[in-house]
């Protein structure tokens, strides 16, 4: 194990960075989620993006009662610039991603570490980005699978012609250190900032692997950005375009790029007219109600359902 010169701190598998901007009602799960893993070769930065509230007293008291936890401070700059605030006081070999509302499962890091090392550490690998399955939860309480089937990428791999499509289901990604850095880092002022970062480290070469297990959950509720899905569709649109401007992609990278942007304005076209007729809110709800009961038909179509 070495020392990060920069940080003094030694360096660490993985570096788990919690973007927090006013979220004193999850921080403190959030962070007992880290906590509460099996693999314990970790190190936590809390980046309190110029919260008013309680955040960083939080972070703090977490700090002081386990090393592991760092809190950086700055004026609030969004999203990305915090993830590469965090990402640059880190010391880990891989980046986890975590929002302050999230949570990851006790054998994330464990089963994470087991593909981390055997696959993609060494500097010859292209493994850069390893994701799994994971839950959504509602205010009330609900869980839903991200993926109860199989996901519409085939196996355990996400290609770039697949992530043109959408977006894998991203709580508590790993991403190696030196594939953020050969992308870019995160780009602040981008609406779909970790999409656009996914798609660029893929149009380098990198590959991504999947596991079908649920390891971590994802809050969600009207309040978050997420929950506007017309202004997500736009942002996705915009963001595959600026991708394919920037790389040379392959004819069959081209035609899967070509394929999503009609998919996405069909569905900007759709969205438009019913937040027009129905509101935003109403018109998400319909969709999530009715992407829970093609949920819960695949289950019962199981046969130990039966």
């Amino acid at each position: 194990m070495n020392m990060n010169q920069k940080t003094g701190r030694w360096q660490t598998l993985f570096s788990v960075i919690v973007p927090a901007y006013n979220m004193q009602d999850t921080l403190a799960e959030t962070l007992d989620s880290v906590l509460m893993q099996g693999w314990q070769d970790w190190e936590c930065i809390i980046v309190n993006d110029g919260s008013t509230d309680d955040t960083a007293g939080i972070a703090q008291a977490y700090c002081e009662k386990d090393s592991r936890f760092v809190l950086v401070t700055q004026v609030n700059t969004g999203i990305a610039a915090a993830y590469n605030a965090g990402i640059a006081q880190s010391c880990g070999q891989w980046i986890i991603m975590l929002s302050a509302d999230d949570l990851l499962l006790p054998p994330h890091l464990t089963w994470i570490a087991a593909i981390a090392v055997d696959n993609g550490s060494d500097t010859d690998s292209k493994l850069a980005i390893i994701s799994s399955n994971g839950y959504y939860l509602y205010d009330n309480g609900s869980r839903m699978l991200a993926y109860p089937n199989n996901p519409w990428f085939t196996g355990n791999e996400c290609s770039l012609e697949d992530l043109f499509d959408r977006c894998f289901f991203s709580t508590g990604v790993a991403l190696r250190r030196d594939a953020i850095f050969a992308a870019g880092g995160f780009i602040p002022d981008f609406y779909a900032e970790d999409y656009y970062l996914f798609l660029r480290i893929l149009a380098l070469g990198y590959r991504h692997h999947y596991n079908s297990a649920a390891w971590t959950i994802h809050r969600r509720n009207y309040r978050q950005r997420s929950a506007d899905g017309l202004a997500m569709r736009k942002a996705d649109l915009t963001t595959i375009m600026r991708v394919a401007n920037e790389f040379a992609l392959t004819e069959s990278q081209h035609h899967a790029f070509t394929r999503a942007c009609k998919k996405y304005q069909h569905n900007i076209r759709i969205r438009t007219i019913l937040y027009c007729c129905l509101s935003s809110r109403v018109t998400e709800n319909i969709i999530a109600a009715l992407r829970r009961l093609r949920q819960r038909r695949h289950v019962d179509r199981k046969p130990d359902a039966q």
